[in-house]
């Protein structure tokens, strides 16, 4: 009977530190970058950063590793960093709370909710 526990306790302990993700596009769709891009991160609303970015997605992070929902604890997500990379992104900024479903379908987990803005090309 140990034996069959096992393999489930270690299933358990890997899925346990894992966030769960959603993420989407948002107007015209932008040439994604390498996961590991350059991703700045801001605690403006993406209104005030209007003038110099354009909002490409929004991204939903459940952290089971940030109970909180610190948008700071958040910056080091491999998770996010991907995605806001995939959506073409340079910069990430906080904008409320959201839900997401469990990749076990155990319901949804509360997280946060982040814009994907990328820097506007500057005017010739």
């Amino acid at each position: 009977m140990v034996v069959m526990r096992a393999p489930v306790l270690i299933l358990a302990v890997l899925l346990g530190g894992c966030a769960t993700v959603t993420s989407v596009a948002v107007g015209p769709p932008q040439p994604p970058k390498p996961p590991d891009c350059a991703l700045q991160f801001s605690q403006q609303p993406p209104e005030a950063l209007a003038a110099g970015y354009q909002r490409v997605g929004e991204i939903c992070l459940c952290d089971p590793n940030n109970p909180g929902n610190d948008p700071r604890a958040s910056r080091s997500s491999p998770e996010l960093q991907q995605r806001a990379c995939a959506l073409g992104g340079d910069l990430v900024t906080a904008t409320g709370t959201c839900s997401a479903a469990s990749p076990l379908d155990e319901g949804a987990c509360d997280g946060i909710r982040f814009a994907v803005m990328k820097a506007r090309a500057a005017a010739k």
